[in-house]
């Protein structure tokens, strides 16, 4: 590629610059060369050329390689945790899917930001959440499908579910009233109900309502 600045006379004792660029085509070494024929002259001048191209890659990483989520209850979501793709290449990598697989594939879900093309060194994210249906071990596979050498890139994913437990706690767990007398009513004591379990707590009275995990509930008992 040429670029000049010698588009017009250049007078005894001044200079002008012919600037070269290499842009090449094809991979390998190669060689050109610089012509330049001023007038009253025949004889051109030259200047050897050479180059050497290289092919571009496409070459990307994923990590972590494994995901591994804490103990889940049934029927709840985790935290995310987050895969990253990158870009080791020369050349553009594009992701063309991210699937789960496995076992239990239908325990975990993904999102992820990989729908544009990567420049290299350029980077996409993919979040994992796991919410398992049933108690126990649970594993499957995260594919990264792309355009890289060596796709599609494999994330492992382990996770384990417990049940959902019932259990709740009474604060006090008696209550003494003083003296009455009858046909009036006493100050309020409270009763205070802790869900200490890991699923909502229903109690059942004339308007029903549901405690979240490690809430409490003040029971208002008149006598």
């Amino acid at each position: 590629m040429l670029f000049r600045s010698c588009t017009r006379s250049v007078s005894a004792g001044k200079t002008c610059t012919v600037s070269v660029a290499f842009a090449p085509t094809v991979a390998g070494t190669i060689p050109g060369t610089l012509s330049i024929v001023s007038t009253g002259s025949t004889t051109a001048k030259t200047v050897a050329l050479s180059g050497t191209a290289v092919a571009g890659t496409v070459t990307g990483s994923v990590t972590p390689s494994s995901l591994t989520f804490a103990s889940t209850t049934v029927g709840a979501t985790s935290a995310a945790q987050t895969v990253t793709v990158r870009n080791t290449g020369t050349l553009s990598l594009t992701v063309s899917s991210v699937t789960l697989s496995g076992t239990n594939a239908a325990a975990f879900a993904q999102t992820n930001t990989c729908t544009k093309a990567l420049a290299s060194n350029a980077t996409c994210t993919v979040s994992v959440t796991f919410k398992p249906t049933v108690s126990g071990a649970a594993t499957a596979t995260l594919s990264i499908a792309s355009n890289a050498t060596g796709s599609p890139f494999s994330v492992a994913l382990s996770g384990t579910a417990v049940a959902a437990t019932t259990s709740y706690t009474l604060t006090p767990t008696a209550l003494t009233f003083a003296s009455q007398s009858v046909g009036t009513t006493s100050v309020v004591q409270n009763v205070v109900v802790k869900n200490t379990g890991t699923t909502s707590l229903t109690r059942s009275e004339e308007h029903t309502s549901e405690l979240q995990p490690l809430a409490y509930l003040v029971c208002r008992l008149l006598l």
